[in-house]
């Protein structure tokens, strides 16, 4: 989840009632926070180490000071929380010493016209005036932060929605937003003092480790998006840098907000969060002043829209069903004083028990009744709530292929003297493949998107390379070694609602001074033996399990010594020789036997045979 510095000092003086960290604790632990740790950090005003890009702060640039502070840890689906001020708001709230905000908007003349060329390229922006904002050091600073932990998490570093902030003073409106070519674009990005063509700006960025990783969000495009003012100055190159002529500062007073994003959704969550957050330091708190926003279409057709919008969402809680699903009894008037702890507005319609319940603009969180109810329960308390048994009685059961793979682990491979181990899920692109002499086809692995190490590029499709790695790492064990593993591989599926699926695998290997070929064959012979599933000598009917040595084709397995493992004529394993490229490979000197077994098809086909 994540965490939100909050100066200490700064908390408990906002809060009245509040003294201790202790009690920072509870507070906190009782509106479903958690205090992840009170520490002591440095923090450097002014400086780009903290806030991610260049704030210019008067008299105070590079001033460094050490504050004592909380590590909050903050629900994912809480943005509103993201911020220092958010929570100590939420907190207040919570405790009845401030009122739920009333968002409102005011008469604005501000329009902002999208043009077609940018909505090839990133295509949706929404945008928002805040005026009369004062600022101090602390404030400046949480917006920064705020800024970037929206980033971080709701913007998905920014792919999904990029923010930009601008002083409005120092801009001229009507505003453009409009894709040009990197040639075209020239301006002084935030904190550097001189002009940058787009393409060379990206060069210079290659070599900054912060904004090097926004570059590739728009540099394969022909085009890059910019936002420009009356007189056609560029204001911002979302999502990589805003220009140093609209930089906002401690002197600023009316901010103008920007946010451009390639998810529709996720671009309208976050204006409304952003300006609910600031829109409380203005000397009117809680004013938004709007911005029509014109969208010109590729078939030069018109459609307008007010931006952002400040409509409060509603719902209708039937309090009868809330009292239900917590088993306590409300009357509607504590039912309202408890929604307004939680900035939900809640009035009482009588002739139906139930609540009208709307939910201003910075709770996105607030999607269903049940999340209503939710917040109910954390305004009560959850440790108020009754304990109660449940009226059913009921026990809990094994899954049945669960109670199969201890089976076949216990009575087929441990008792015969076989050691259990337990590898990694992930294992690298080579291990995969390359090093177990088998093809990528590329409908076979799930390949990891994004590896943060070379080890974890992909997920096992077979058991075979974990073992032969731990069998790498116990070489001066004494021969003969037994070893198995029977847990998940992941096997890509096109038609699963996920695109893959896990199933079920047995791998044994028998490594000593000879391949033990005859072993590996003896082991099979007794998982068959345990599960039920009969050979040919002692089948009753057509159905039996046989080796096919004709069409193993699996090369990492030596030919002419590897066999499918088959019932009736479906293929249930493969075992044989490990081939000595394989063995070499993964750093072996010693012969080696394996079994590989499909445990999800052998459970099936044993209850099939069972009934």
């Amino acid at each position: 989840m994540p965490t939100v510095t909050v100066d200490r000092d700064y908390l408990l003086r906002s809060i009245p009632g509040i003294y201790t960290n202790e009690d920072v604790e509870n507070i906190c632990y009782e509106f479903g926070l958690e205090v992840d740790e009170v520490c002591y950090e440095t923090w450097t005003f002014g400086s780009r180490a903290r806030s991610g890009i260049e704030d210019l702060l008067p008299n105070e640039d590079g001033k460094e000071e050490e504050h004592q502070v909380f590590k909050i840890e903050v629900p994912a689906n809480r943005t509103d929380l993201l911020s220092a001020d958010g929570i100590i708001k939420a907190l207040k709230v919570f405790r009845g010493v401030d009122r739920p905000p009333e968002f409102s908007s005011s008469s604005s003349n501000v329009r902002l016209t999208i043009m077609p060329e940018v909505q090839k390229v990133r295509k949706y922006m929404l945008s928002a005036v805040i005026r009369g904002v004062v600022l101090n050091r602390l404030r400046y600073q949480s917006i920064i932060d705020f800024q970037e932990k929206l980033h971080q998490n709701i913007c998905r570093q920014r792919s999904l929605v990029s923010i930009g902030l601008h002083d409005l003073d120092k801009v001229k409106a009507p505003f453009v937003y409009d894709a040009l070519r990197p040639t075209e674009i020239t301006f002084v990005p935030l904190g550097l003092d001189k002009e940058f063509r787009a393409d060379q700006l990206f060069e210079y960025y290659d070599r900054d480790p912060q904004l090097r990783k926004y570059t590739s969000l728009i540099r394969h495009f022909d085009r890059y998006p910019v936002v420009l003012d009356a007189e056609n100055r560029i204001l911002s190159l979302p999502p990589v840098i805003n220009g140093d002529l609209s930089k906002v500062t401690l002197s600023t007073r009316n901010i103008f907000v920007d946010c451009t994003g390639t998810d529709w959704t996720k671009t309208q969550m976050v204006i409304r969060t952003i300006v609910a957050i600031i829109s409380q330091y203005c000397e009117k708190p809680f004013v938004v002043e709007p911005v029509t926003i014109e969208t010109v279409s590729i078939d030069q057709s018109r459609q307008e829209m007010i931006s952002p919008s400040m409509e409060l969402h509603s719902f209708k809680l039937d309090l009868e069903y809330a009292q239900k699903m917590l088993g306590v009894s409300l009357l509607p008037d504590r039912a309202v004083e408890l929604l307004n702890r939680m900035q939900l507005f809640a009035t009482i319609e009588e002739s139906t028990n139930s609540l009208n319940v709307q939910v201003p603009i910075h709770r996105d969180d607030i999607l269903h009744t049940c999340d209503i109810i939710e917040d109910l329960a954390v305004a009560y308390g959850y440790d108020n709530l009754p304990e109660r048994f449940p009226c059913t009685v009921t026990q809990g059961k094994l899954l049945g292929i669960n109670m199969f793979s201890d089976l076949v682990r216990r009575e087929g491979l441990a008792q015969q003297g076989f050691t259990e181990v337990l590898t990694w899920v992930t294992v690298s692109q080579v291990e995969n493949f390359d090093m177990m002499q088998r093809s990528d086809d590329g409908s076979t692995a799930v390949r990891i998107a994004n590896p943060k190490t070379l080890e974890f590029q992909s997920c096992r499709f077979s058991l075979l390379p974990g073992i032969l790695k731990t069998l790498r790492e116990n070489r001066m064990i004494k021969l003969p070694i037994h070893l198995f593993e029977l847990s998940d591989t992941v096997h890509i599926q096109r038609d699963h609602e996920v695109g893959a699926v896990n199933r079920r695998s047995l791998a044994a290997v028998y490594c000593s001074t000879t391949a033990g070929f005859e072993l590996i064959h003896g082991v099979l012979e007794h998982i068959m033996k345990v599960v039920g599933l009969p050979n040919k000598a002692n089948s009753k009917g057509s159905k039996y399990f046989w080796l096919d040595d004709k069409n193993c084709k699996d090369n990492a397995y030596f030919p002419g010594r590897r066999a499918l493992v088959m019932f009736g004529e479906r293929e249930i394993g493969v075992l044989g020789w490990i081939h000595p490229q394989v063995l070499q490979n993964f750093g072996l000197n010693n012969p080696c036997s394996a079994l590989e077994l499909n445990i999800d098809l052998l459970f099936s086909l044993s209850n099939h045979l069972k009934s």
